[in-house]
This record gives C-alpha cells, sequence and structure tokens, in this order.
C-alpha cells in the first residue's frame, strides 16, 4: 500500500479514534497530572493519551509497506518500544537511571540497524552506532521536556513529520516518508483533545514515542543525504530552546535535575501569551526553519553544499533562535495560565 498516506491516515484516524477510550480508561484508573507549582494547568487532567500513539504505529507497522524491512522495522521498533516505556513511566513509574538506561539500548539496536544499511564497515556500525543511541536519548528526552503547555507537542509532530515525508519522498527512502507521514499523522491526530483546553496529556507514553519517531528519521536523513542541516532542519528550535535552557540554569547554579519552568515558549506564556499562540509561534519558527532547509536539498547539487551549507546552518539557528530571543525581551506577568499540559523537566 502507498505507504505515506496509509501512514498517515493510520496516525490520524487511529489516535483520534483512540484517544476518547484511552481517556475513559486513564480516568477510571485515576492517571491524572495534579497542578502543581512548576505546572501550567489548575485542574487535574488526564495523563498518558499517547497509549492512543503506540495503538497507531502498531497498526502502521501492520499496514504501512514503508515500515516493513530492516529500515522501516528499525523505526517501527524504536517508535514501540520509546512508547511502551514512557507507558510505564505513566502507568507505575520508573527511576530516571532505568529510564536513560533502557531509552539508550533502544537507540543502540536501532541505531546500529539503521547504520548499517548505510555503512558496511562494523567500526562504521559500531560508532555511529554509539553516537546514534546518544543521539536518541537526547533527542527523546528534549521532546519530552518541551511538552509543557497545550498543542505544541502536537504541532511538532505535525511540522516535523511533513517535513521528513517529503524528504523521504525525495530521496526514495519510504523508511522515512512513512516514519514522517506516521508522526505528522499522529500529531494532528491528537491536537483536537489537547487545544485550545487540554482534555487529556499525551504523558511520557506520547512525548517518547513522537521523540523516537523523529530521533529516527533524523538519523535515516543524515546517513543518507549526509547533511547534518538538512537532516534536522525542523528540530533545531527544540535542540536550542534545550541547551540554552541548559546553559542558562547551570549559568545561575540552579540543579539540572530539579523540575523548572525556564524554557523559552514557558518564558512566553508566563508573560501572558495564551498556549495556543505560543504553540502557534513555535510552529511557525519550525515551519520557517524546515522550508530553509528543504529549500538547501533542493538546491544543493551533486557537489554538496560547502560555504553553503555553513551559511544556511547560520540562518536556521538565527530564526530557531526567534522564540528564545521574544522570551528574553517580553516581561514576566505571571507565573501560571488557566489552560495547559504539564511541564518539562
Amino acid at each position: 500500500m502507498d505507504s505515506p498516506v496509509v501512514s498517515f491516515l493510520i496516525g490520524a484516524v487511529v489516535t483520534a479514534a483512540l484517544v476518547p477510550a484511552v481517556i475513559v480508561v486513564l480516568r477510571r484508573r485515576d492517571v491524572l497530572d495534579h497542578p502543581d507549582h512548576r505546572t501550567s494547568h489548575t485542574a487535574p487532567t488526564v495523563r498518558g493519551a499517547g497509549l492512543a500513539f503506540v495503538g497507531a504505529a502498531v497498526i502502521a507497522t501492520v499496514a504501512a509497506d514503508g515500515l516493513h524491512g530492516r529500515l522501516g522495522l528499525s523505526v517501527a521498533f524504536a517508535a514501540l518500544a520509546a512508547g511502551a516505556l514512557g507507558a510505564t513511566e505513566d502507568l507505575r513509574g520508573l527511576e530516571a537511571r532505568w529510564r536513560l538506561a533502557i531509552q539508550l539500548a533502544i537507540g543502540s539496536v536501532g541505531g546500529a540497524v539503521v547504520v548499517a544499511q548505510f555503512h558496511d564497515a562494523a567500526g562504521a556500525v559500531v560508532g555511529l552506532g554509539v553516537l546514534g543511541a546518544l543521539w536518541f536519548a537526547a533527542v527523546v528526552n528534549g521532546v519530552n521536556f518541551m511538552d509543557g503547555i497545550n498543542g505544541i507537542t502536537g504541532v511538532y509532530a505535525g511540522v516535523v513529520g511533513a517535513y521528513y515525508a517529503w524528504l523521504g519522498g525525495d530521496v526514495d527512502v519510504p523508511a522515512l516518508s512513512a516514519g514522517g507521514a506516521l508522526l505528522a499523522g499522529i500529531g494532528l491526530g491528537f491536537l483536537p483533545f489537547n487545544v485550545p483546553t487540554a482534555r487529556a496529556f499525551m504523558g511520557d507514553s506520547g512525548s517518547y514515542l513522537i521523540g523516537a519517531l523523529s530521533a529516527m528519521c533524523a538519523a535515516i536523513a543524515f546517513l543518507d543525504t549526509t547533511s547534518l542541516v538538512v537532516s534536522t532542519a525542523p528540530i533545531t528550535y527544540y535542540l536550542v530552546d534545550t541547551s540554552t535552557t541548559i546553559v542558562r540554569r547551570w549559568r545561575r547554579g540552579e540543579s539540572l535535575m530539579a523540575p523548572h519552568r525556564s524554557h523559552a515558549y514557558q518564558r512566553i506564556v508566563a508573560s501572558g501569551w495564551p498556549h495556543t499562540q505560543v504553540s502557534l509561534l513555535v510552529g511557525a519558527v519550525m515551519a520557517t526553519c524546515a522550508v530553509v532547509g528543504a529549500v538547501l536539498w533542493s538546491n544543493r547539487g551533486a557537489s554538496g553544499g560547502g560555504a553553503r551549507d555553513w551559511l544556511v546552518a547560520g540562518l536556521i539557528l538565527a530564526i530557531a533562535s526567534v522564540a528564545v530571543v521574544v522570551a528574553e525581551v517580553l516581561p514576566g506577568r505571571r507565573s501560571s495560565v488557566s489552560e495547559g499540559g504539564p511541564t518539562g523537566a
């Protein structure tokens, strides 16, 4: 079957169909996110609706041709394993060290399989596989950290997924196009339940799965295009916001493991912007970065990018920094808002 179309429809339709049932089950089990000093919501809200994403990914793995074969199955494995890990955290809780260890294990397996499809040398498979494991854990946790207001992760999944679906079709890598399309479908299927007021939060089960899909798509894109700029263009804002927040807190002597509300998008919300507006701002930044990446790839030529890649990388970083700059110049007017999701760590 036509993988991108099938993957997108399954992601959107199955997610939208399963979320209401998941909400009922989780509410009966009292799986709720209760407001506290670091959250952006004021009423107990169901946490863990990302379990619906796992169901959509299972069906897509069976039905979409692009998620078959070693490359496609590595994407499906990573997404489902990460989703299951997140579900364990949502339902039962799991120590951070074990979560990280399992993330690295998933990333090492998925990364090694992906690298082996592009390189024959054992050294390359091992070396790049280790880097892939670190990359996987970084992106999965980055998406989880950024899942702190209504709509932001759904918008992320829609923009990032659409980019990788396009890129996969352009370079003729079905696993990339199918993985991207599934990601976009899941994000858009969940948005009606999360904006403008959240009926449910996706929880770690959702953010881990979305992070896993985007990490694997970016890895495949890099190995196929050999362009770090092209492969990471749509997720650059998340990388910039997360890294600058870590540096900012480190310079202030704050514990990097303590809960906080220091991300740029959280500080914009604290200045008085509604969640929906901030999520749209973030989406616009990511979409602009994606367009620049697409233009670069479409005009790169057989000789590669050279200096032009560096110039475009600077442009994308500048665009991705817009929300960070906005957060710096806006005055903080309040510390909480009426609608919202759980803040990232």
